[in-house]
Parts: structure tokens; C-alpha cells; sequence
């Protein structure tokens, strides 16, 4: 009788099969292999193409990503020891069976462990170099590599895996000891140090820390001449950064224009400009009382606070015309180190002229005619109008048009989003427009060599204080308030 030679073939896999569910069957290695796993969830995050991870699929954990919307998938197998040649052998041919048995959707396979073979890791220092190699030849050039490739075989023959040398070429890796995963301090700083990476949790470690540098900037200024030991520094820092701010400081100023109201905390100073506004039909101050009265009011406030304390901080409550604010922000400005925390309903969150500025922040800015609007086109002075929760540009030509003032040219500024009530969503992005309208009003004084502009302001009273701060040599700045039926002069300030 004929015997019949069976043909020669690898087992099939499957997800139930022993060689992935031996992580799950096993005891062995848990701990080693999560904490492998968790420290290196900063970094997949961190890829944008990362869709998802599953610990214990078809080995230790399977990493998936996605390209030109195909899956790809990362197999990683973890060891929590050193790997011998003949566990080597069996973690390769394990490999390849996983490749084969699911119709070659992953892309790479990992081995990470503490420590292998003398063999393993001269035959993997031959691969790196080799693979490097190769990223500096093309087409004939390749046979450069034929010396090393040998060499490389060679080492492959020597752990009896010369048959699996195009696929450990193109889709191994082999991760040796690059941390102790076996020690949870040392883990806790490697996740720690990828987290920081990860740029949604860089944020989120820089808003941690950052409270420190206000702190300090209000105690160095408020104890000139005051020896700061290193107990002292790292106890304010810590101070800072757990919310407490002992010692905090600040100056709480309340002005009331359109109605008098009740404001926590309670004021150190308190201007009641009341009298001389009413909102039921927007009467605002004329350009005299504004000038003669009101802006003296602001500035002998702030000459009081300089003379009496050397805090910088100011909490601001009330309901104020927006000339208040302008004008409040340039009588306290950012170069004299004065900063303001303030409320802008209706949002929640309290605004503050320090806070981190929203970065590469542009907004949106044309210079207009006026002899398209019919105004007349002489002179050398600009109107800044500034478009944030409305459009004013149709009052502000109507204003010029019937005083006949004559106008060089017409600058409107707007946020990045839509004019609205929630054009600007936080302090983040007032500071960031205040920054960048200052550096488009200076680079238009300087283009049209003026000496004197007409600011025109449509928006939130925040933005109105935190301009303010930052418009300095930037010479006369006029203000108007809207009184209907138009708009009329307010102050009018020296920068």
C-alpha cells in the first residue's frame, strides 16, 4: 500500500488560538506588561494616526492606526526577561504566523524585553545598521549592501531563522531594557515624560505651572529690596501652584457708570460716575467732562494706588461705557506691569489681561477709502474702527460725513470669527486680539506717518480694557461713545 506524504503546512491562527491567548491564560508577566502598556499610551496618543488599543488580543497588546482611511495594526509582545536564542526562534515563527494567519493586515511586530542574547543583539545591531544603510542607496547603488546583508544572514543563520529574513527585514522591531517596567517610580516618570509631549497635556501642565510666574512677579514687585532665600522662592511656587497664593495681593477698583450696583470682593477704591450717565437714553458724558473730570478721576486713582502700594494687580468690577475701559486700560498699562482681572458676561469664567494669549491668533483687518464712503480723503488722521460684536463701520462713516471731518485713511478690525456676542470665547483670545489690533494700529500710524486716531469700538468691555493696556506710543487717540442717533467724541487721550 502507497503511504501518502502530507504536505507540510503552518498551523492556522486565530484570535482564540494559544499563541494569542497566551497572555490571557497565563499569569506570568501581568504586571510587567501593563505598566509597558500604560507608559506607552502618551506616545500613541500622541501619533494622529492612532485609532486604538486592545492589551491581550492577539498578543500582549495591539496597537491599530489609520492611513489613507486603511487599518494598520502595531503586534507587540512584551517579555519581562532575558530572551533566549530558542525563545527568540519561537516568538519570530509566532510572528509570522500571526502575518500570515490574518491576511498580513499588520504592519510591524515588537519584542520588548529587559535583556537578550549575546547573539540577538549583535544580529540586531547588524539589522539597524543595515536598515539605515539602505535609506542611502538606490537603484545600482544597492550593491554596496550585499557585504552586509551576508553578514546580516549569517547572524540569522546562526539563531536558525535564516528562512524568515524578508519578513524580520520588513516587519520586525526589537525593543531591549529601555526602562525597568518592573519598577513603578521609574514608570510613573517615563509616562509622565511622554504625556508632556502630547500637546493637549503640555497645556495642561503649563496652566498647572504658570500660576507660578504672576505670583512671583507680584511678590518681586511688591518687595523691592527684600532678600528672596530658595525657601521662600520654592514655598511661593508651590503656594501658586496649589491654588492657595498666600500673601496674594490686589487692588479692587469698582466704577460705576450706567448704574450703581453691589460687586464682590469690596472695593478699595470706588468711582461713582453715575450722575452723569443714562442708559435709558444711552446720555453719555460730553468730550469736556470727560477730559476735565472723569479721565483725571482715573488717573489720580492710579497715582494713589503707585504711592501706596507696589501691587499690580487690579480685580475691576462694574458697568461702564467703553471709553471707561479704553481709557482705564491705558491709565494703568501693561508696560507699567499692571494687570486686570475682570468679568465678561455672559460668560463665567472671570477674564484676566495675563492670561496665556491664543497663539497665531490673526485678525482680520482692511483699510478702506474714505472717498468711497463719501468722506473726504486729506489729512493725515485714521479711524480705527473696531467690528467684535457688531459692525459700526455704516455709523462711523454717517459720523464723519456730517461733521466734514476729513480722514486719511479707514482701518476696521475684526476677530477671526463672525462679529457676535460670542466672537471671543475666552481671555485667551482677548489678549491675543488686543496684541495683534496694537501691532496693526502701529504699523498703519507708521504707513500713513499720523499722528492722531479716531478709535471707534463695537465690543466686549474686556477686550475694551485689555486694548487699552497695550495702546502706548501710539500718539492722540480719540474716543467716541455711541449716542443715538450717531456717535459723539468722549476723551481724548495721549499715549
Amino acid at each position: 500500500m502507497a503511504t501518502v506524504k502530507k504536505k507540510n503546512s503552518m498551523p492556522v491562527f486565530s484570535l482564540v488560538s494559544p499563541q494569542a491567548m497566551g497572555g490571557i491564560h497565563g499569569g506570568d508577566g501581568y504586571s510587567y506588561q501593563d505598566r509597558y502598556i500604560v507608559c506607552n499610551i502618551p506616545k500613541w496618543i500622541s501619533d494622529p494616526t492612532f485609532v486604538r488599543l486592545m492589551p491581550e488580543g492577539t498578543g500582549d497588546v495591539d496597537v491599530v492606526f489609520i492611513q489613507n482611511r486603511k487599518h494598520f495594526y502595531d503586534h507587540i509582545q512584551v517579555k519581562n526577561h532575558l530572551v533566549t536564542n530558542s525563545e527568540f526562534a519561537d516568538v519570530i515563527k509566532t510572528f509570522l504566523q500571526i502575518h500570515s494567519g490574518t491576511k498580513k493586515v499588520y504592519r510591524t511586530f515588537y519584542l520588548a524585553c529587559p535583556q537578550v542574547s549575546a547573539d540577538i543583539s549583535t544580529f540586531y545591531n547588524k539589522l539597524t545598521r543595515y536598515r539605515d544603510a539602505q535609506k542611502l542607496y538606490t537603484g545600482s547603488d544597492k550593491k554596496a549592501l550585499k557585504t552586509t546583508e551576508a553578514a546580516l544572514r549569517a547572524s540569522l543563520a546562526k539563531l536558525k531563522l535564516q528562512k524568515y529574513y524578508s519578513f524580520i527585514v520588513n516587519h520586525f522591531e526589537l525593543e531591549i531594557g529601555k526602562y525597568d517596567f518592573g519598577d513603578t517610580i521609574i514608570c510613573k516618570r517615563q509616562f509622565v515624560s511622554y504625556l508632556n509631549e502630547h500637546p493637549k497635556y503640555k497645556e495642561k501642565v503649563f496652566e498647572l505651572l504658570s500660576p507660578a510666574y504672576p505670583h512671583l512677579i507680584e511678590q518681586i514687585v511688591s518687595n523691592r529690596g527684600k532678600v528672596f532665600t530658595g525657601q521662600l522662592l520654592h514655598k511661593l511656587i508651590d503656594e501658586a501652584i496649589a491654588g492657595k497664593k498666600a500673601g496674594f495681593k490686589t487692588n479692587v477698583i469698582h466704577i460705576h457708570n450706567w448704574e450703581k450696583g453691589i460687586f464682590e470682593p469690596k472695593a478699595n477704591i470706588t468711582i461713582d460716575w453715575t450722575k452723569y450717565f443714562d442708559r435709558s437714553i444711552k446720555k453719555v458724558p460730553d468730550s469736556t467732562l470727560w477730559d476735565d473730570v472723569l479721565v483725571p478721576e482715573i488717573v489720580a486713582a492710579k497715582n494713589k494706588l503707585a504711592n501706596k502700594t507696589s501691587v499690580r494687580h487690579i480685580t475691576f468690577r462694574g458697568k461702564c461705557a467703553l471709553s471707561t475701559g479704553i481709557s482705564l486700560g491705558m491709565i494703568f498699562p501693561e508696560i507699567g506691569n499692571w494687570t486686570f482681572e475682570l468679568m465678561q458676561p455672559p460668560l463665567i469664567d472671570p477674564w484676566r489681561s495675563d492670561a496665556e494669549k491664543k497663539l497665531k491668533y490673526k485678525p482680520i483687518y482692511s483699510e478702506i477709502s474714505p472717498s468711497t464712503l463719501g468722506i473726504k480723503s486729506k489729512g493725515d488722521e485714521l479711524a480705527i474702527v473696531f467690528n467684535i460684536t457688531g459692525k459700526a463701520l455704516s455709523d462711523v462713516a454717517g459720523f464723519f460725513k456730517s461733521s466734514a471731518m476729513p480722514l486719511k485713511k479707514i482701518i476696521t478690525i475684526q476677530p477671526e470669527a463672525i462679529p457676535g456676542t460670542l466672537s471671543i470665547k475666552n481671555d485667551s483670545e482677548a489678549v491675543a486680539l488686543a496684541s495683534a489690533s496694537k501691532d496693526i494700529i502701529k504699523r498703519m500710524i507708521t504707513k500713513y506717518n499720523s499722528k492722531k486716531i479716531h478709535l471707534f469700538y463695537f465690543g466686549p468691555y474686556g477686550l475694551a480694557v485689555f486694548l487699552g493696556q497695550k495702546l502706548t506710543s501710539v500718539g492722540s487717540i480719540q474716543l467716541y461713545e455711541f449716542q443715538d442717533p450717531g456717535y459723539k467724541p468722549s476723551c481724548l487721550l495721549k499715549s
